[in-house]
């Protein structure tokens, strides 16, 4: 059944062969990838129109993704129109921080005489899987 409970059952059944060395993480990891397209594209083809239960669960229909149109507001353009410029601004700042950081050193700015400094990077690892297309 298609339950909370029996989430960590399905999932320690497909860790299984992992854990007896049938398979290596990598292997599993490419296994998983592919069932997460496989999954994505099924549920993106289904058409779900009304709530409802089924074995168990309820089905909702709710919004996703809800964005607003700004623009159609004047007050929201004429502040937006204002702010362009220090974007601008900002992106060039932004893209001479990267040089700096990819050259590992200090820079300046031609135009400004500021000296522009390497700033720390901060990110998260992950792993991407790209399958093949045959």
């Amino acid at each position: 059944m298609p339950t909370k409970a029996n989430i960590e059952k399905v999932a320690q059944s497909i860790l299984q062969p992992l854990q007896d060395g049938y398979m290596s993480a990598p292997e599993a990891a490419v296994r998983i990838k592919f069932l997460e397209d496989v999954l994505k594209k099924v549920k993106s083809e289904l058409e779900i129109k009304e709530n409802d239960v089924v074995l168990g669960a309820k089905i909702e229909i709710v919004e996703v993704g809800v964005k607003y149109a700004y623009h159609e507001s004047e007050k929201w353009q004429e502040i937006k129109n204002k702010l362009l410029p220090l974007e601008e601004e900002l992106k060039k700042i932004e893209e001479q921080i990267k040089i700096a950081n990819r050259i590992g050193k200090s820079l300046v700015d031609e135009n400004t005489g500021e000296v522009i400094s390497p700033v720390q990077k901060i990110s998260n690892t992950s792993y991407k899987i790209t399958l093949e297309k045959y």
